[in-house]
């Protein structure tokens, strides 16, 4: 079978290629690493505790 892209596949894959070359030509240092990993974790933490809230109220609001 013959993989066809069509054109936002490739323009997805050419954003995707800019993005590689330019992260491999500035790396980030350890500590701006492990910065934006904490930053990230913060954020899907907050996100944890709302996500199934919003389901249960409006799933016992339903009526059906």
């Amino acid at each position: 079978m013959e993989i066809i892209l069509n054109d936002y596949h490739k323009k997805v894959n050419a954003e995707m290629r800019k993005s590689m070359e330019y992260w491999k030509e500035h790396p980030l240092s350890r500590n701006e690493s492990l910065k934006r990993l904490r930053l990230l974790r913060e954020q899907r933490l907050g996100c944890q505790g709302t996500g199934n809230d919003i389901f249960r109220n409006n799933a016992s609001s339903y009526v059906g």
